[in-house]
């Protein structure tokens, strides 16, 4: 359901995690990527993964609001791991059908694995954007990136960009839910593939 597409909202309740200044939220979520995309420790991920629950206590963001968030990307996560699976060569477990794929012992705990990395990677982004309201992340970004001036780069024109970027994301999510059900409401239907849904919203 478009309802529940929420990518980009931002989520007003005043926490510390709101408060905090963008600029050093930023730097934050970016050492936090890095992070996870060089560290091959399971115990620092899982870490990471207590310090993401602390983050979240702290911003008193609801639960619902995050997952309605994250399960837009479980398709990348599956199919990371899917592909993880095929390609890592192992133990065989299981072969498919038809398509003579063979699933390895290996492939399944190296895809859990950069699957894991991967939500991680989601979930921080995520509270970063519901906690930091397009504004402030476009003035953050400004003053961020002020030193780029002395070389010429117009920064307040590409924070503008990312302000307006980030400004509409909800907007048409919006207007996409409100188009569907003028849809609905003319007896278009919404059911069977997904040439047919978007046949559908024509």
């Amino acid at each position: 359901m478009l309802n529940n597409l929420t990518l980009g909202q931002y989520y007003a309740c005043g926490s510390l995690i709101h408060r905090l200044d963008p600029r050093t939220k930023f730097i934050t979520l970016v050492l936090l990527i890095v992070t996870i995309t060089v560290q091959h420790d399971l115990h620092v991920l899982i870490g990471l993964l207590g310090v993401l629950s602390v983050i979240m206590v702290l911003s008193r963001v609801p639960l619902g609001v995050f997952f309605r968030q994250l399960k837009l990307f479980i398709l990348i996560i599956t199919l990371t791991f899917i592909l993880h699976t095929f390609i890592t060569s192992g133990t065989v477990i299981f072969v498919v059908p038809f398509l003579g794929l063979d699933v390895t012992r290996e492939g399944i705990s190296v895809g859990f694995y950069f699957g894991f990395r991967l939500v991680l990677a989601i979930s921080y982004s995520i509270l970063f954007m519901v906690t930091t309201a397009p504004a402030e992340m476009t003035d953050g970004m400004e003053k961020l990136l002020r030193p780029l001036k002395k070389i010429g780069i117009h920064v307040d024109s590409y924070a503008l960009m990312l302000g307006i970027t980030l400004r509409f994301i909800p907007v048409l999510f919006e207007e996409s839910d409100r188009i569907r059900k003028a849809q609905i409401a003319r007896g278009a239907g919404f059911e069977g593939s997904l040439a047919s849904k978007l046949y559908a919203l024509s």
